[in-house]
This record gives C-alpha cells, sequence and structure tokens, in this order.
C-alpha cells in the first residue's frame, strides 16, 4: 500500500480581508434615469474598491427605485445587499462626488478602511420648465429604444433619461443638442463638462443661427 505524503504548510493561510460595504445618499424620489446613473456608478465603485454595494431602503421611493430598475435591468440590484433600514446613524457620511455631471476620481477612497462607507454629493440637477409629450412608462420607452432604435436624437441636453435612452439604444448612434448653445447655467457654472458627461462618438447639434431651421453638427 502506498501512502501519499502532503508537506506540511510552513506558512500560516492569509487571512481573509473583512468585507467591507459602499453606499450612497441615492435619490431615489428622482426619475428613471437618475436612478440608472447612481447605481450603476455605485456597482462600479464597489468592484473598484473592493467593497460591496450596499442599498439602505429608507422610504417607499427606495422600494420603487429597486422594482423599476430591476424591471428595466434585471439581474443589477442582485448585486447589492439590500437593507430595509435607514441608514445608521452611527455611519458618517463621507463627501464625493459633489458637482453633478463631472466625473470624480474613486481613487481617493481607496484609502478609508471603514467598514462601512456611506458616500454623500451632488449627483442630480432640478430641471425648470418640463414637458412631456409621451405618456408612455419610461421603461417601456427604453425597452423600445434598445430593441428598434438605430439612431437617437434628444433635444433636451441635461435630461438623464434621454441619455440613458441613447445609451441603451439598438444602434447607440446618438445626436443631442449642444448644450453649450442652450440657456443651461451647468456649463458656465462649471456644474457639467461635456467631456465628462457625453460619450465621445455621439454628436452634437445646433441649429443654424442664419435660419434657425437647419441642423448642423457642432466642434467638440
Amino acid at each position: 500500500m502506498t501512502i501519499e505524503i502532503f508537506p506540511i504548510l510552513k506558512t500560516p493561510p492569509k487571512a481573509r480581508t473583512p468585507k467591507k460595504y459602499l453606499s450612497s445618499n441615492l435619490a431615489a424620489s428622482s426619475r428613471l434615469g437618475n436612478h440608472l446613473f447612481e447605481l450603476s456608478a455605485l456597482l462600479s465603485m464597489s468592484r473598484k474598491l473592493n467593497r460591496m454595494p450596499t442599498f439602505f431602503i429608507q422610504d417607499e421611493h427606495h422600494d420603487q427605485m429597486i422594482k423599476d430598475t430591476d424591471f428595466l435591468i434585471p439581474g443589477l440590484v442582485d448585486h447589492f445587499l439590500i437593507i430595509n433600514q435607514s441608514l445608521p446613524i452611527s455611519i458618517i457620511p463621507t463627501e464625493f462626488h459633489m458637482k453633478c455631471c463631472i466625473w470624480d476620481d474613486p481613487e481617493k477612497l481607496m484609502k478609508i478602511e471603514d467598514e462601512y462607507l456611506h458616500i454623500q454629493g451632488t449627483h442630480f440637477q432640478n430641471l425648470k420648465n418640463e414637458s412631456y409629450i409621451s405618456k408612455d412608462d419610461p421603461q417601456d420607452t427604453i425597452l423600445y429604444s434598445s430593441s428598434n432604435c438605430d439612431v437617437v436624437l434628444f433635444t433636451a441636453p441635461h435630461s438623464t433619461f434621454g441619455w440613458w435612452l441613447g445609451y441603451l439604444s439598438k444602434g447607440n448612434q446618438v445626436y443631442y443638442t449642444d448644450i453649450r448653445v442652450v440657456a443651461d447655467v451647468s456649463v458656465p457654472s462649471l456644474t457639467l463638462y461635456p467631456d465628462d458627461y457625453y460619450p465621445p462618438h455621439w454628436t452634437p447639434i445646433k441649429s443654424d443661427k442664419f435660419d434657425n431651421t437647419t441642423i448642423i453638427e457642432t466642434l467638440k
């Protein structure tokens, strides 16, 4: 009979890295486009920081946010630890991304060793003078775009819903009104950088200044 002898390990196995968590002050009362931005960003950051993305259901808006997102992108919320309570007062929020629509480097959060990291910042903007033409559900509109639209044009350049309508469209060929030529204060106030917000292969457009009816491409 042969007995197989295994070598004795002289070094102890490495201790497992303690599981850490990442959450954010989600604007759950906002609309679908903002929800997709927040959850996608939180999931991406958690992977970079080696943390578990965490979702606190603090009220009925957060509960509806999960339902709407899961309907449109099934499986996205499955990556999150869902906690049916408000953020504990023992967790002190950390300031991050204090201006909407401007990229902020999550590398600055790498040195934070707290088990629970809750970031707060400005992720949204209030839009004035809104008008809605379609009465379809936002989820249905995006699902239709993802299956049928080879080209998308959205004229409200600050619209997060329009952004996702183009990004998830079938052809991903997108034209949008150049935000630099409309009455939007976000660019001169440095609260939005177009290069951070719009994918480089999308095309900005504007009306020709001579007749205001001809649409022309603008230079980035």
